[in-house]
């Protein structure tokens, strides 16, 4: 694998520290990255940085980051020459970044322009883990549906579903550690928020709809028996769970299921 740095290139050891780090992985996106880049460059709250991994992307998508970092100085380029995915394209932006909180944002989801600000006013509040309402636009129909999340969430909670959408997240980095996305294809979001609330942070979810997250029908986590066969192996795979505890929790990942809550 190769990095390739851009004109704007990032330098790890001189960054100046920006309020928040936005982590957007990108592959073969030509199609929404311009409408994400867009919504990230029209913030009201203008003290951030954007650091943009093209995974290898062979259509246009390379050519459209570019043609943003002209005009918008804080997009930031890490471009890989072969295709990595997307676990190590968020852990290789965790690395370049310096904000003291981090985002990601899917190349195919984006925000309205209120998104940094509203967070920003939260965290001086003394939460370290925001998230919040949004809206699911699915792909083919373009059917719209706001979802809703509840202001507390806790680890045991997690367990049983997933209700944050990795866009609409943004966390203290200091409460990170040493925690890195697993590489794996399917759930690795969940994961990653399951370790991160082992380390005693204080989550709130907003209820004002900060993000718009682009759902396709066919994605491997529409199929709900293989999320539920997934659940069960991270229970007792990453989160070393007991086998009578996650029975239990699988019991209620799968009335959630049924629910359509996943």
């Amino acid at each position: 694998m190769t990095i390739v740095k851009e004109d704007n290139q990032i330098n790890k050891k001189n960054k100046k520290r920006t309020l928040f780090s936005i982590i957007v992985p990108c592959y073969n996106a030509a199609s929404s990255i311009e409408r994400t880049l867009l919504a990230v460059s029209q913030q009201t709250f203008k003290d951030f940085e954007v650091i943009v991994i093209n995974d290898g992307s062979e259509d246009l998508s390379l050519q459209l980051i570019n043609n943003f970092i002209s005009i918008d100085p804080r997009i930031k380029l890490l471009n890989l020459t072969q295709n990595q995915g997307l676990s190590h394209a968020r852990n290789l932006g965790l690395d370049y970044s310096s904000g003291k909180y981090i985002c990601f944002l899917d190349s195919d989801d984006w925000w309205p322009s209120n998104k940094l600000e509203v967070f920003k006013k939260h965290f001086k509040k003394g939460y370290d883990f925001l998230f919040s309402d949004y809206t699911r636009v699915y792909k083919n129909t373009k059917k719209e549906v706001y979802v809703k999340v509840k202001k507390e969430i806790k680890y045991e909670d997690l367990l049983m579903f997933n209700p944050i959408p990795l866009s609409s997240v943004s966390f203290d980095s200091e409460k990170l550690g040493m925690i890195k996305f697993r590489d794996i294809k399917l759930s690795e979001d969940w994961i990653f928020w399951l370790d991160l609330f082992k380390n005693q942070i204080r989550p709130f979810g907003i209820n004002k709809n900060l993000m718009f997250y682009n759902v396709d029908p066919n994605s491997l986590s529409s199929n709900k028996l293989k999320m539920i066969s997934r659940a069960w192996y991270i229970y007792r795979h990453y989160q070393g769970v007991s086998f009578l505890r996650a029975s239990f929790y699988l019991v209620g990942y799968i009335l959630n299921a049924i629910k359509k809550r996943l």
